[in-house]
């Protein structure tokens, strides 16, 4: 049944499995849903507003839980420790909202990246005590003495003013710096994990956030994302991998190789978050998301052969028809246009029209014939 008035429509009655990783039809929707919760928090944060890609190079010998795992340690590690709180005091408050996606490509591997919305909430350059502890910090990694004393604290004030007037003639504000030494450090803590998988300077990208675009919602069969990237109004480099989507598509078609992908995949992803946000932002459970309710001017019933044709191969007819109901609710002819043979091709059959006031006693849905 699908409700309608001159605002919205709402479908009831379809099953949502609410699997963000495995149902294209799920994923989608859920993604406006979180994104329609977040964009209002996330105008209120204001500041420097960036996003930002963070990936490790592919490795045909790895599966995907292995990335998954280096991908999550690198992240955490960033994101803890004294040099994080150091980093977070000089971004002056930071906020986050972090997907992941991931694809194959049959000659490297899995693919799996995060993309982040950041907000640095007032940005400023370090202080010569904070480059001194960081100093110190670099000097015992690389097993050297640590500057101490008289002596030691004036060449570590030294050491620290050279490196202030670097960074200042290096970068173009607090900003691009604190990007600068994010990035720097999401890759050392990849590596930290040991194992084959690196994280090059290259495949690392961030920019600006231009503006808060709408969210369109897509047919694109991503699970997250897509919509947020365009909710900020940013652009990301393209991966030319398969999607998951893609994959059960060959599989359904009976490649083997795309099947056992399909099955690594389900079972990498289960239990795993599409969207993480920092604590100051809410992100609502899946099972807390519900369709809204609409005050129902007009009403369709559809049977299940009518779900059936009206989405089709693309699996996106009901989202079509969701979008046009609120303008043609009220004018049957359209209906029928839209429903019919000639738009989204049901049978008379399938589909029955109401509205508050009922139809003429004379008025029928004119039906078809061979």
């Amino acid at each position: 049944m699908i409700a309608s008035n001159d605002h919205k429509a709402t479908a009831k009655g379809v099953l949502l499995c609410r699997n963000t990783h495995l149902c294209p039809r799920c994923a989608q929707w859920l993604a406006k849903q979180r994104i329609d919760a977040l964009r209002p928090q996330i105008e209120d944060l204001g500041g420097v507003n960036i996003l930002v890609t963070l990936t490790v190079l592919r490795d045909l010998k790895r599966t995907l839980a292995d990335q998954n795992s280096v991908l999550d340690g690198a992240w955490r590690m960033t994101n803890s420790g004294a040099v994080h709180r150091r980093w977070q005091a000089q971004a002056g408050g930071f906020s986050f909202i972090r997907g992941f996606e991931t694809g194959y490509s049959f000659n490297s591997g899995w693919g799996g990246h995060f993309h982040a919305f950041v907000a640095l909430h007032d940005p400023r350059w370090p202080t010569l005590e904070e480059l001194g502890k960081d100093i110190n910090v670099d000097r015992k990694r690389r097993g050297l003495a640590q500057l101490r004393g008289a002596v030691g604290r004036l060449e570590l004030e030294n050491h620290a003013r050279n490196l202030l007037a670097s960074i200042q003639d290096r970068h173009a504000g607090p900003a691009d710096y604190l990007m600068e030494v994010f990035i720097r450090r999401f890759r050392e803590n990849v590596e930290a994990q040991g194992g084959s998988f690196r994280a090059s300077r290259g495949a690392q990208d961030w920019q600006y956030a231009k503006s808060f675009a709408s969210v369109a919602y897509t047919g694109k069969g991503s699970a997250g994302w897509d919509a947020l990237a365009e909710a900020v109004g940013g652009t990301f480099k393209k991966s030319g991998l398969l999607s998951v989507w893609d994959l059960a598509m060959m599989a359904h078609e009976g490649d083997q190789r795309a099947f056992a992908l399909v099955n690594e995949y389900a079972e990498a992803m289960k239990g795993r978050r599409m969207l993480t946000v920092s604590r100051n932002l809410k992100l609502r459970e899946d099972s807390e998301l519900e369709p809204g309710e609409t005050d129902a001017d007009g009403v369709i019933d559809i049977t299940d052969a009518g779900l059936k044709v009206l989405n089709g191969s693309d699996g996106l007819g009901l989202a079509r028809l969701l979008d046009l109901m609120p303008r043609i609710w009220n004018d049957r002819e359209a209906i029928i246009l839209a429903l019919g043979q000639e738009g989204l091709g049901l049978d008379p059959s399938m589909w029955a029209w109401h509205t508050k006031d009922p139809p003429p006693a004379d008025w029928t849905v004119p039906r078809t014939t061979d």
